[in-house]
């Protein structure tokens, strides 16, 4: 892999990681509205899918620019762990609402 394909990946995962902080709510409120805020969800959701859109098409210029697959699936493969994380986050339940924390 030359360095430009390389610096496209990077920016094309950094980038991703930037979208989604910038987008979606931060974790510590999803992970407290869990199971009694609709809101907060379909907050997430809603996020999750403008982040993934722009993520892959920054993905999507970068492979067009160096003519490699490598940013497209960097990118695609970042926004995919970053929405898994969020949508662990919704399903889990917190400890809080358990009753096991005091």
């Amino acid at each position: 892999m030359n360095g430009e394909i390389a610096s496209v990946s990077l920016l094309a995962i950094t980038s991703s990681i930037s979208i989604f902080n910038s987008l979606c709510p931060p974790l510590h409120e999803v992970r407290q509205a869990t199971g009694n805020n609709a809101t907060v969800t379909n907050d997430v959701r809603v996020a999750e899918i403008a982040a993934v859109s722009l993520t892959v098409a920054i993905g999507l210029t970068g492979s067009g620019l160096t003519k490699s697959p490598v940013p497209a699936m960097l990118s695609i493969i970042a926004a995919g762990a970053l929405v898994v994380m969020y949508e662990s986050v919704l399903k889990s339940t917190p400890y809080e609402k358990r009753g096991t924390v005091k």
